[in-house]
């Protein structure tokens, strides 16, 4: 497992060979991505407030591969139901400055389907303008 803290600007590698592993990070973080570097095979899951807080540091603290998977991951989250569209949603908008295309092209890939199947019909107009601002 590739872990990135908030604290460092390197990922910490763990080979993780057990079904539970308790390890100590070295300083003290706001966050901890899962994914350090962007490159495992796995998916990542988080609570609300700790998806929050990698969310509003998307842009600032990850790498171009980290900020390709991090919607990534979210969106299956989504499709799983265990993140809300809301808080993908927010992770977009919070990732609205980024001009890299690869990471572009990840962010809005989902935005026809949340239109065609998660927003109300009476919410269309509202999520059609919020989509022009981003």
């Amino acid at each position: 497992m590739n872990l990135l803290a908030s604290a460092s600007k390197h990922p910490a590698y763990y080979l993780l060979n057990k079904r539970e592993e308790v390890f100590e990070l070295p300083g003290c973080s706001a966050w901890v991505y899962a994914n350090g570097g962007g490159r495992g095979y796995y998916r990542s899951s988080y609570d609300p407030e700790s998806f929050a807080r990698i969310s509003k540091n998307v842009e600032s603290s990850f790498s171009l591969d980290e900020q390709v998977r991090i919607p990534s991951d979210a969106w299956a989250l989504v499709r799983v139901g265990r993140l809300r569209i809301g808080d993908y949603l927010d992770l977009l908008k919070n990732m609205q400055g980024e001009r890299s295309r690869e990471v572009v092209q990840v962010m809005i890939g989902h935005i026809p389907e949340i239109h065609d199947h998660f927003v109300a019909e009476a919410d269309l107009p509202a999520f059609e303008r919020w989509v022009r601002e981003l």
